[in-house]
């Protein structure tokens, strides 16, 4: 009789010997799930703030961006437009040196189209507008206007997957 106390005594203690390695293994696996589903969320997140940094940071550039447009197109042009009056005065003033002023008038003709182009090019919102391929168009003339370098720009037509002609 005590034998069978005994065997169900370590019979018993075993059982809960086990039942405890046991639970003790799955809470480790329920922690470490819990602590991968943690660290997916905080790769989310990270990668979250960082696409809404990178978008912030576009919009605060494409804003600089039109910044400059508007104060190299107000600015610089206004100074370019009291010079082509002051030199317009000076031809009324003096008529017989007019011709003197012929290529400062084509050099302020050139100046105030490159002014124009290069505001252009700078402004999203006339990109967005015109579209790509027409600011593009305007770039590769206002480059080629500064007679350094020459750019031909293709025409090109893609076929849409979408269209009906294929």
């Amino acid at each position: 009789m005590e034998n069978n106390h005994l065997v169900l005594g370590v019979l018993f203690t075993t059982a809960l010997l086990l039942l405890l390695v046991a639970g003790l293994f799955v809470s480790i696996y329920i922690s470490g799930k819990n602590r991968l589903k943690q660290e997916i969320k905080i790769a989310q997140m990270a990668l979250s703030y960082e696409q809404e940094m990178r978008l912030a940071e576009t919009e605060m550039s494409e804003h600089m961006m039109e910044r400059f447009a508007l104060e190299l197109h107000d600015n610089i042009g206004h100074i370019l437009t009291c010079m082509r009056i002051t030199i317009e005065n000076k031809k009324i003033d003096n008529e017989e040196n007019a011709a003197l002023y012929q290529p400062i008038d084509g050099y302020l003709d050139e100046a105030s189209e490159q002014i124009k182009l290069l505001s252009r090019s700078f402004n999203t919102e006339y990109i967005k507008s015109s579209g790509l391929i027409e600011a593009m168009g305007l770039e590769v003339n206002r480059i080629n206007a500064l007679r350094r370098i020459s750019i031909e720009m293709a025409e090109c037509s893609f076929l849409s997957p979408f269209s009906k002609d294929t």
